[in-house]
């Protein structure tokens, strides 16, 4: 018998790197084409401006965009925090600009700071230091403007409102209650109309402690000035005020809630004395967020009952 030969198995091992095959990337085109709409964009936009607005708008537009050119060598431009004068023109550049400041604050010993800030450079104080900080009433305000454009200032304080507050400072001098308390009421007029303000000071209190509960002297006052309130055409707004002191007598009951149901016992105690309810335009509660003594936030003053006769 033959013998079966054995059959043996090669393995066979290749090596060598696969080929690479190079890709060529295919969304390369979009960014060009999203540039390129882009533009497209802006410059119709650009011809619609130009199309939809005139010469003299278009000059307000570019003086936006370039602040620094002016014909006039003399003309004030508005930079950050105050007006710089522009004497070359308007060619300084920021840095240049910067230096005037500094070279000013230094030009005066009493403009420049003496400190540091985060990282350990002296700082110059703002051109605005040459100047004082005045706050004036908005009449004031819209006189001085008129003033200097030459025109006649606007009379808020027409003669009804005149006339009226006169009437009320007579009430004041001649009803017992309210002389007894002529320093607990004041009236002036103001840019939104007539103001009435009813004052906590000394040992007179128009609520009691804690609670929105007129007195009886307190609605005898309001009363009294009610008999005038009912014959004037004008809204009437009503506003309470709180001192700073937390209230804490009640759960979830704050200045906020106390301010604003005491503006409603007046407004009821101003209807009982002939007022119309439709009269009455607004009643709010302030809390302690419009302080007579905003450096005094404790002071019994700042608790008071405010009725402005709108104009």
């Amino acid at each position: 018998m033959a013998l079966r030969e054995k059959k043996v198995e090669h393995v066979v091992i290749k090596s060598g790197r696969r080929k690479k095959t190079a890709h060529i990337p295919h969304g390369g085109w979009k960014v060009a084409y999203a540039d390129f709409v882009t533009a497209m964009m802006a410059f119709f936009l650009l011809m619609w401006l130009v199309s939809a607005t005139d010469e003299n708008q278009r000059d307000a537009i570019s003086d936006y965009f370039n602040p620094y050119e002016s014909e006039d060598n003399s003309q004030e431009v508005e930079v950050n925090a105050g007006i710089i004068s522009i004497m070359d023109g308007g060619k300084m550049s920021g840095e240049q600009i910067q230096d005037r400041e500094i070279q000013d604050s230094q030009g005066n010993p009493e403009a420049v700071v003496q400190a540091e800030d985060v990282v350990g450079e002296e700082t110059f104080a703002s051109p605005l230091e040459y100047w004082d900080i005045v706050e004036i009433s908005r009449v004031e305000y819209e006189g001085l403007k008129a003033a200097a454009a030459g025109e006649e200032a606007p009379d808020y304080f027409d003669q009804e409102f005149a006339k009226l507050a006169e009437d009320l400072e007579d009430l004041k001098r001649n009803v017992p209650i309210l002389k007894e308390y002529e320093d607990n009421i004041v009236i002036e007029e103001v840019f939104e109309g007539l103001r009435i303000q009813f004052i906590d000071q000394g040992e007179f209190s128009m609520f009691q402690s804690g609670s929105a509960e007129l007195t009886d002297k307190a609605l005898a006052m309001i009363g009294n000035f009610g008999l005038v309130l009912k014959d004037v055409p004008n809204k009437i707004a009503i506003s309470g005020h709180t001192d700073g002191v937390p209230f804490t007598s009640r759960r979830s009951y704050s200045n906020w809630e106390l301010s604003s149901d005491r503006s409603n016992s007046a407004r009821r105690a101003i209807l009982a004395a002939g007022v119309r309810k439709e009269q009455i335009e607004r009643v709010e509660g302030k809390a302690d967020m419009d302080l007579l003594y905003p450096t005094a936030p404790r002071d019994p003053r700042n608790r008071r009952i405010e009725f402005m006769i709108l104009r």
